[in-house]
């Protein structure tokens, strides 16, 4: 019974000891910390500027032809919902879509 509580004791020392680091190793692990956030923000930086949106997207275009619908975010009113209306009535899957409901 005695060897259980001694040996108790000695673990419990273990434990309450790594739970209590020294400052110095608190600071360590957050250098570590903060060099391995850079170096994934320093990657996904890399990642981005080497995207090239063409080598990806077959039928990528910098311009296509709805970006006349885009004016600007203070934008008021755009002309998107009359066209769709009016594509919706030449669209055989907007007909579809109207007799299924």
């Amino acid at each position: 019974m005695r060897k259980w509580r001694s040996f108790s004791i000695i673990i419990l020392f273990i434990f309450v000891r790594n739970a209590y680091a020294s400052p110095n190793d608190f600071d360590n692990y957050f250098q570590q910390g903060l060099q391995a956030a850079n170096a994934h923000k320093q990657q996904a930086q890399n990642a981005f500027n080497q995207f090239n949106p063409k080598n990806t997207f077959d039928q990528y275009t910098a311009n296509p032809q709805e970006s006349h619908y885009y004016e600007g975010v203070k934008q008021e009113k755009t002309h998107i919902k009359e066209e769709a209306l009016a594509h919706s009535e030449e669209s055989d899957v907007a007909k579809d879509i109207e007799k299924a409901h």
